[in-house]
């Protein structure tokens, strides 16, 4: 199974039915909201060893081939996802219609950034600048980049682009109680747990699907956050190696 991943609501009010919010009248002493405009960029983002880009058609056809198309890679999303796409254009059109129709999602495409190989799929979802709030989810890497160190790469380049771009407070994490491999990675990654939502998503294995909880708070937890990463990368250095290498 993939080292990670998250599946969200479907059914929330959609952002053109929402009531705007605005600072109107918060206060004095309110918390700033976020800069709108920066929360509505999605730029490259990327480190010494991983590249992050928005997810594009012309990815589909890579992605597919290293996880898309598996059965494992969606074992824990909700119904809303087959086991495996049938193909390339299966895959982008759920895809499109799941994620990109939402304001509130920004998917990225991760690649080796020696080798230029594709090694899967992140995404910053519930996008709310008004109360500094983003999740990591929509997760997924192909087989050949997991327990290679790839997870905390991805990591430290999306919570440094939570914390220092868009000044998030809040960070979530979500995840099936059942996928014990995502659940000690987000804690293994500096995330607090705290909680479990019951039967929040229909599975297509037939069953009402718990949901963990955990978060990371900036910039309280920052420095924390940091030293975690900076010791996971020593534990387990970035090992991904090309097959056309």
């Amino acid at each position: 199974p993939a080292d990670c991943d998250s599946s969200r609501s479907h059914d929330t009010m959609s952002e053109a039915k929402r009531p705007a919010d605005t600072d109107t009248d918060c206060g004095a002493d309110a918390i700033p909201a976020g800069d709108a405009g920066v929360w509505a960029q999605q730029p490259e983002l990327e480190n010494d060893f991983v590249v992050l880009r928005r997810t594009v058609d012309e990815h589909y056809a890579a992605l597919w081939d290293v996880g898309g198309k598996l059965e494992a890679t969606y074992k824990y999303y909700s119904i809303t996802f087959p086991y495996g796409f049938e193909s390339a254009e299966a895959m982008r059109e759920l895809y499109q219609r799941v994620w990109d129709a939402d304001p509130r999602v920004q998917m990225y495409t991760v690649f080796d950034k020696a080798s230029g190989d594709t090694l899967g799929a992140y995404g910053l979802l519930e996008m709310n600048a008004f109360h500094r709030s983003v999740e990591i989810g929509g997760i997924w890497l192909s087989p050949a980049a997991q327990g290679r160190g790839v997870n905390t790469q991805v990591l430290d380049v999306l919570l440094r682009h939570c914390h220092e771009t868009l000044k998030a407070i809040r960070v979530w994490w979500k995840c099936d109680n059942k996928n014990q491999p995502s659940l000690h990675a987000a804690k293994k990654h500096g995330a607090t747990f705290e909680g479990v939502l019951r039967s929040c998503y229909r599975m297509r294995a037939g069953y009402m699907r718990n949901t963990a909880v955990l978060s990371w708070i900036f910039p309280d937890e920052w420095d924390k956050t940091q030293q975690t990463l900076k010791a996971r990368m020593t534990k387990r250095p970035y090992s991904y190696k090309s097959s056309s290498s």
